[in-house]
């Protein structure tokens, strides 16, 4: 081991001369602490480098379609309850979100109302737009998504307001006043459906139901003046009244009268009578309502005539 330590000195010492150095006078043994530590150093430095984790880096594309997905959510979650749209001077449109449905009540200010529509709707977050799909119709409305707060606006761009159930009850009570059944029915409704457990809920029921009975006393009180006749054939009850003519070539005449199907349906009828000594040839009727003018086309065969002794 010695003769190896002193060759390794004597070729460590012509290096150290070429290089401009002399002498080795640090003893060559693979225990001391130096080499140890410059060998643990060496292979420290040789070391394979770690092979990096893959990161995953959402693109563009995607952040954009998760952006959009919250956006829709927050919308579905503010947007439950009642919205009123009141552009309009002569009539009022509620809208009802109740989950992923929407219903629509129409309000004709003193004069009827509708539960017009009722169907699902969607989220277009990109245009901002709900999207309204009601059978074979659709409508839309838009939305303002702003500091948490939700606004709706119309089709028209007109800001709707949410309700209050104690703010339905105020317009139910100016139709009351007015006499509009119609709109009555159609707001108690509303306001039994979004708003069950409020105390108005109560006081609807109350209206509803005796607006029901009013219709129905006034109903019953007119079907004294009509008889009654049941077509086996059709399966129909006609309801006429008791005074209309009794024969169709003394005069001529319009009365209306009603037939009830057997599965209840209501229809109701109007019958043109025209008789003279002169032919009329007609395919069309047209009657003047209030100053507005309603024309009625017949087929040939919704047509009877009768002609004898000199009269049509």
């Amino acid at each position: 081991m010695k003769k190896q330590n002193k060759f390794f000195c004597l070729f460590l010492s012509t290096i150290l001369m070429v290089s401009g150095s002399t002498g080795c006078n640090i003893p060559f043994t693979k225990d001391t602490p130096t080499t140890q530590a410059t060998k643990e150093a060496t292979q420290a430095v040789i070391q394979e480098p770690e092979t990096p984790k893959p990161t995953t880096q959402k693109s563009t594309e995607e952040t954009t379609v998760e952006a959009t997905a919250n956006v829709a959510e927050i919308v579905s979650q503010k947007l439950p309850g009642v919205y009123v749209d009141t552009s309009d001077a002569t009539f009022v449109t509620f809208y009802f979100f109740q989950g992923q449905n929407i219903k629509t009540y129409v309000v004709n200010f003193g004069k009827g109302a509708a539960n017009l529509l009722s169907g699902t709707y969607t989220i277009d977050p990109t245009k901002k737009q709900l999207q309204y799909h009601f059978g074979l119709s659709k409508g839309s409305s838009y939305y303002q998504l702003a500091d948490d707060t939700l606004t709706l606006f119309s089709a028209k761009h007109q800001q709707m307001s949410p309700i209050r159930s104690a703010d339905l009850l105020s317009y139910l009570e100016k139709e009351e006043a007015s006499g509009n059944e119609k709109g009555i029915l159609v707001l108690s409704d509303l306001i039994l459906s979004a708003f069950p457990d409020s105390s108005e809920a109560a006081t609807a029921k109350a209206k509803k139901e005796a607006t029901i009975a009013a219709i129905k006393a006034r109903g019953e009180k007119a079907l004294k003046n009509f008889k009654t006749t049941y077509d086996e054939v059709q399966q129909i009850t006609w309801y006429e009244h008791k005074n209309q003519p009794q024969y169709i070539d003394i005069t001529s005449y319009i009365y209306p009268y009603i037939g009830v199907k057997a599965n209840g349906k209501t229809e109701e009828f109007i019958r043109f009578n025209y008789t003279s000594s002169n032919w009329v040839f007609w395919k069309k009727i047209t009657i003047s309502i209030d100053g507005n003018n309603t024309a009625k086309t017949f087929r040939y065969n919704e047509i009877t005539r009768n002609n004898e002794g000199g009269a049509v």
